[in-house]
């Protein structure tokens, strides 16, 4: 192996431990060209980097006894495609920037970590993950950060996946969606640092406070906010949706946005099988037009990315079913602690 792979898809590659060269590929004079194999392993203390815009077809087995890193770094890098006709197995530990599957691939139990930093394309088969993929969310570059993504492919991923998200600076609300199914509302709060047990079940229009909140439509109570934080009944009445989950067992239900006020410069993660295919949530209507309300006021929802990868809302002939739903989105920008835009 020098530079770029000199085999081809029948051949086995060994990067000897003890030899004086890493091989990249993607560096001149070869910088324009991929590379293949059959099986690959990579003895300790040996690295393989594999440039970005390149791409290294894997036909065999992957192992890694060495380094663990792919890329020149954990936002850029090539790809590794497992193009193999089914059956293919990972050994060892991998910080994968970007990584496809096309036929049946398998992450062995107990052999190491896989990391993915950028984006996994699941083009066909079944991914075996046996709990050890995790979806990384790094603070670099500043000020968002980076978050790894898995595309919506008609490959298949079974076992469990933690998907991490970076809550960038400033410290205050911030709203999640969670792109795993199985967990509860205790997975959330265990890695807040200001969360106060006593606050489970909240209720804002009744002078509730907490610092993770829901929004239940229905909530149409006339009633101003005792502390007399709004004087307006109209505006009253769509902040009285915001509610605290009933309590720590309470299922995190897909779909559905939440909003959780913590510090800043923190990952937080969650682990189960990751949501794919279609998804539904119910939506309601309340008026409170009957209570002093504005039609204006009314129908609104909190809702997220279900997904562990980016959406296209502008997308309206295909995936989307928006009938009856405006077209406009809403963000928040936190400024501070309890206030944003």
């Amino acid at each position: 192996l020098a530079r770029k792979l000199a085999a081809t898809k029948d051949n086995t590659v060994i990067i000897k431990a003890g030899t004086p060269r890493n091989p990249v590929i993607g560096i001149a004079p070869n910088e324009g060209l991929d590379g293949e194999c059959a099986k690959i392993v990579i003895e300790s203390g040996k690295k393989l980097t594999v440039k970005a815009g390149r791409v290294l077809n894997v036909y065999g087995d992957w192992v890694n006894n060495g380094n663990a890193d792919l890329g020149d770094s954990y936002i850029s890098g090539g790809k590794v495609k497992f193009c193999g006709s089914g059956g293919q197995k990972v050994y060892g530990a991998n910080n994968w920037i970007n990584i496809e599957f096309t036929n049946g691939l398998t992450f062995v139990s107990g052999t190491g970590a896989q990391n993915l930093y950028g984006v996994m394309n699941k083009t066909g088969g079944t991914l075996v993950t046996n709990n050890q993929l995790t979806v990384k969310s790094i603070s670099t570059p500043l000020p968002y950060g980076t978050t790894a993504c898995i595309d919506s492919g008609v490959g298949v991923i079974t076992g469990n996946v933690t998907v991490e998200r970076y809550l960038p600076s400033p410290a205050g609300y911030k709203y999640i969606s969670i792109p795993v199914g199985g967990i509860n509302c205790s997975q959330v709060v265990s890695q807040m640092s200001n969360f106060d047990t006593s606050t489970w079940g909240a209720d804002y229009s009744l002078g509730g406070w907490t610092t993770f909140w829901m929004y239940d439509e229905t909530n149409i109570s006339q009633t101003l906010h005792p502390n007399g934080y709004i004087t307006d009944i109209n505006q009253q009445i769509m902040q009285n949706g915001w509610v605290c989950p009933s309590g720590p067992n309470e299922p995190i239900v897909t779909m559905r946005g939440y909003i959780i006020n913590d510090v800043n410069n923190k990952v937080i993660s969650f682990t189960g099988p990751l949501n794919d295919g279609d998804i539904s949530y119910p939506l309601t209507y309340t008026s409170s037009t009957g209570v002093g309300g504005s039609s204006l006021h009314d129908g609104w929802h909190l809702l997220g990315n279900p997904y562990p990868c980016p959406i296209d809302w502008t997308n309206n002939t295909t995936g989307w079913d928006k009938r009856n739903i405006l077209p406009t989105l809403y963000f928040f920008k936190p400024n501070s602690m309890y206030y944003g835009f």
